[in-house]
């Protein structure tokens, strides 16, 4: 069974946005991948286009999502379910760092 711990995990800092990848090719996930990012307070989010669907998973903060146009500002416990060839910006709150 694999397992990846959450000391193995691989950091990447993007855009302002701190982001640790975990589940990947690299690590034995054939469909799926799974990260964590970290946006700053205040920090604007880079539009990019998703290739696959996407499920976005708050952990702290209210970061404002913007899909294709259309912006939606999350709370934690809420999942962003992003279509698959959609235009995706994710931005941090104004007062406080975001995690998903």
């Amino acid at each position: 069974m694999p397992v990846i711990r959450s000391t193995e995990g691989t950091v990447h800092d993007v855009h302002g946005a701190t982001f640790t990848a975990y589940a990947n090719s690299r690590t034995g996930a054939s469909e799926l991948c799974a990260w964590s990012t970290r946006i700053p307070a205040g920090q604007s989010g880079v539009p990019h286009r998703v290739s696959k669907e996407e499920l976005l998973l708050v952990t702290s903060g209210t970061p404002r999502f913007t899909i294709d146009g259309a912006a939606v500002d999350a709370n934690p416990g809420d999942v962003i379910v992003v279509p698959a060839d959609s235009i995706l910006t994710v931005g941090g709150a104004a007062d406080q760092d975001s995690t998903m």
